[in-house]
């Protein structure tokens, strides 16, 4: 016996609204079958198999069949025909026609809207289907552009063309997304890679700044000995303090910072301070 673990069964939905749709769909999937994993089964437990997978509706319809000799109930076209007929007055070529006219693209591709407008019109009985499918597609694409480009054919617009002309937009869309995705990429790659460099700039920077200020204020406070005596700094030929005038005694060419004058002033006031120390205390 065929080992058919692994494979999905098969199931006819007898609730569906268009049941020759589910009809087809159950016959294709049992002709898989029986064509595949039960190729060398006698067909007699071929229908044995398919009246198991019809469910308990199917089957009630099967015993309805009275007429059915012993060797016809051994052939499978027997049963293809028999739920066929079935099902197939069930079916309204006007309601067909109002399901396949309010078909919409929505976030369908191009090739999944056309393969559905294809099936719904099996049952529509249409005159010339590909006209009908044709004009489906102008109506029913989710892009503006689409519908532009197809009316704009006019009456030389055939069904194949209007695919056509419908997948080549998409399919250039698809890749002008795939071109901008990897552009964005690149260019966030770049920005971060430049505002790493320029935070490690900045760092720098501001490190050598900070070493400047440390050396300035470093060389204001404490002048070494082989410092300028008429700026307080080290420097090169020509003295920053040269042409300025000192904010202590008026004199040009020095700072405050170093002036004579100031540094005597200073002293004359400590010697000052510590003589009266003595002589507040005497008074006390």
């Amino acid at each position: 016996m065929a080992n058919l673990s692994g494979i999905p069964t098969p199931s006819m939905d007898w609730d569906s609204s268009n049941k020759i749709e589910s009809w087809r769909r159950f016959e294709q999937h049992c002709e898989l079958i029986f064509a595949g994993p039960l190729k060398d089964t006698d067909e007699d437990v071929k229908c044995t198999y398919l009246l198991l997978w019809i469910g308990d509706k199917g089957r009630d319809i099967f015993n309805s069949w009275t007429n059915v000799s012993t060797e016809d109930k051994k052939k499978l076209k027997t049963y293809y025909d028999g739920f066929k007929k079935y099902v197939q007055p069930k079916l309204n070529p006007i309601f067909a026609r109002y399901i396949f006219n309010n078909e919409l693209q929505q976030d369908s591709t191009i090739d999944q809207y056309i393969t559905k407008l294809r099936l719904v019109a099996k049952d529509c009985n249409f005159h010339d289907s590909d006209e009908m499918i044709r004009d489906r597609l102008v109506f029913g694409t989710s892009s503006v552009k689409i519908r532009e480009k197809l009316i704009n054919e006019g009456e030389k617009l055939t069904l194949d063309k209007a695919v056509q002309i419908a997948q080549s937009f998409e399919y250039s869309q698809m890749q002008l997304k795939s071109m901008e995705s990897s552009t964005t990429q690149e260019v966030s790659a770049i920005q971060s890679h430049k505002g790493n460099r320029e935070g490690s700039t900045s760092t720098y920077n501001t490190r050598v700044d900070s070493g400047k200020q440390k050396q300035y204020m470093a060389a204001s406070s404490n002048p070494s000995r082989n410092s300028c005596r008429n700026c307080g700094y080290k420097h090169g030929p020509r003295c920053p303090a040269k042409g300025k005038k000192c904010s202590i005694c008026q004199k040009l060419n020095h700072f405050a910072s170093v002036c004579y004058s100031a540094r005597q002033f200073k002293s004359v006031n400590e010697v000052s301070d510590n003589d009266s120390v003595p002589m507040a205390s005497a008074r006390s």
